[in-house]
């Protein structure tokens, strides 16, 4: 349940918290003081958050955007203490807007949440670079004229610490997947590029999550082949990720599946609590020593 002491502190999701992920005291004897540790969350919409998310319920429906930026925000603040991190991006999009009605029901992935649920009050770094419908080639080449693709944002000179990256699913969408290759091959360009702008960059690729039965434009034969196609593709981004024998490159599971609860009326977006299974997923490889590490390492390098 999502629980908030009052109107200024926002939502303590209890949900996200892990046994096995260690939390920091406040007042670690490491000092950090001044440093932060640079998140890029990178990817098309699954990471910029739905437009709209339709609640059950109220008549009005639930408006606004959706993203698990917003939990996995609030667990690293939790989990990571002293350790200071910030979200980046050209993008700024609200991620819980979505959370703001107070007869949120089971389709918004909030059963019992109380009418004083305000998240979006919760002080937490927005930045992102998630753009809707864009396929592996997108997140390179960006749209001319109109999005500025990696190659473009890596120009202005921001040192990166960990990128989170989900992209691959709009390949499969708009058709383009004959073979995993391309994709694959895309990705491939989008390491090395990250790499050669930040070498000491970790790069966590998440598994692609499936669609849902309500994606309008496939019958039940068409979805059982994309979600094939989802499979495969996740499968070769793994496979790519064990040759290459990078540490700093590590491919990330999750626990989401593609019913009613955790989808969104298109099928293809995530209600919360498919956004919380998603933030949980980047949790657990997000552990308050992989932080340390990082600051550590920057440290150093003073």
């Amino acid at each position: 349940m999502c629980v908030a002491r009052d109107l200024h502190e926002g939502c303590k999701l209890d949900r996200i918290k892990d046994p096995n992920l260690t939390v920091v005291n406040k007042t670690s004897p490491l000092n950090v003081t001044g440093e932060k540790i640079v998140i890029l969350p990178l990817g098309d919409s699954l990471t910029k958050g739905a437009e709209e998310l339709k609640c059950a319920r109220d008549g009005a429906g639930c408006r606004g955007s959706t993203s698990y930026r917003y939990f996995l925000g609030l667990h690293l603040q939790e989990t990571w203490g002293a350790y200071s991190f910030e979200f980046v991006g050209s993008k700024a999009t609200q991620a819980c807007q979505a959370f703001q009605v107070a007869t949120a029901d089971s389709s918004c992935g909030l059963s019992g949440a109380p009418s004083v649920c305000a998240p979006c009050t919760y002080p937490w770094d927005k930045g992102h670079e998630g753009h809707r419908a864009w396929t592996t080639r997108d997140v390179l080449d960006g749209k001319p004229g109109r999005e500025p693709g990696l190659k473009d944002l890596l120009s202005k000179g921001t040192r990166l610490d960990i990128v989170l990256l989900l992209i691959g699913n709009n390949d499969i969408y708009k058709g383009f997947v004959k073979s995993t290759k391309q994709s694959v091959d895309n990705i491939k360009t989008i390491v090395d590029l990250l790499k050669a702008s930040s070498p000491y960059v970790y790069i966590l690729i998440l598994q692609l999550p499936r669609f849902g039965p309500r994606v309008k434009r496939w019958d039940a034969k068409g979805l059982l082949a994309s979600n094939e196609a989802v499979q495969r593709l996740s499968e070769a981004i793994e496979m790519m990720i064990r040759k290459r024998k990078d540490d700093r490159l590590r491919f990330v599971t999750h626990d989401l599946q593609p019913s009613v609860k955790y989808m969104s009326s298109d099928g293809v977006h995530h209600t919360p609590a498919g956004e919380e299974m998603l933030a949980k997923g980047w949790a657990r490889a997000l552990p308050t020593d992989l932080a340390r590490s990082i600051l550590e390492g920057k440290m150093k390098a003073k």
